[in-house]
């Protein structure tokens, strides 16, 4: 995804219609794709070995580095901005912050850091799923819908404002 594929108002372009269906398909097939992850890796020995108490990042050196998204969590700090700054539908959505914890190795260790990120996957598909169930029965689109039309074509603030997201490249 580029960075000029998000707009103010929504998207350059909106979902096509069938989305929701074909978004449900592949929820369904990559769903027990988890369970083989875990079974592959997270219970595997020798990842175990290979990853827990390495990389150690005390949470103390990710702040002052200024590491973000599951770096930061990997380290057992519970920060993220959906939840911090409580943007968009993100307030109205149920999901967890998994965080390091040592479980392992030590807290901040590559497996924690790697175990962030898988429970993050499971986390993500809560969040699609809740996503989809309301597009499927709130906000049902039919094919003539034209987001765009809704919108004018100048918007010009009232003010100023300034709001931090989180990118995969960094927080801003």
């Amino acid at each position: 995804m580029l960075y000029n594929y998000i707009w103010i108002g929504g998207l350059f372009y909106d979902l096509p219609v069938g989305f929701e269906e074909r978004c449900q398909e592949f929820i369904a097939y990559f769903k027990p794709k988890l369970s083989e992850l875990k079974q592959l890796l997270t219970d595997n020995q020798i990842f175990i070995g290979r990853t827990a108490g390495i990389g150690v990042l005390p949470i103390d050196v990710a702040i002052n580095y200024g590491c973000s998204g599951p770096m930061l969590r990997g380290s057992g700090l519970r920060w993220d901005l959906r939840r911090v700054d409580e943007h968009s539908v993100y307030p109205e959505l149920e999901f967890s912050i998994p965080i390091g914890s040592g479980e392992m190795g030590k807290t901040g260790d590559c497996w924690d850091r790697y175990k962030v990120r898988t429970d993050e996957i499971a986390e993500s598909i809560r969040i699609i799923e809740q996503c989809l169930e309301r597009l499927q029965k709130e906000l049902k689109r039919s094919p003539d819908f034209d987001p765009r039309a809704k919108l004018p074509k100048k918007i010009f603030p009232k003010s100023r404002i300034f709001m931090f997201e989180q990118k995969i490249r960094k927080e801003n």
